[in-house]
């Protein structure tokens, strides 16, 4: 296997990020140190992803 990047102080732009599949790219990357920027149709689903990667 390739190993993987790292994605610590990198700044990475997540679409989708209040649901599935993106909520827990955006989790995962940020919680590697990643600065996640997310964007959503939901702004409140939006926010709580936020509260939970903080």
């Amino acid at each position: 296997m390739t190993p993987v990047r790292s994605v610590a102080e990198q700044v990475i732009l997540i679409t989708g990020a209040t649901d599935g599949l993106g909520k827990a790219t955006a989790r995962e990357l940020a919680r590697r140190g990643a600065t996640v920027l997310l964007h959503g149709r939901d702004q409140a689903r939006g926010d709580a992803v936020l509260r939970e990667i903080r």
